[in-house]
């Protein structure tokens, strides 16, 4: 049996941004610097 790993709040972050930053700006529209620094 696989034990999960407990969730990593930085990762649910950068996720939770960049599903917003692509969203809007569509996939060639956001970088990875952006979502790292976009506040969620």
């Amino acid at each position: 049996m696989r034990l999960l790993a407990p969730p990593d709040p930085v990762r649910a972050r950068l996720l939770q941004a960049a599903l917003e930053l692509l969203a809007e700006r569509g996939y060639r529209g956001a970088t990875t610097r952006e979502i790292a620094r976009r506040p969620v």
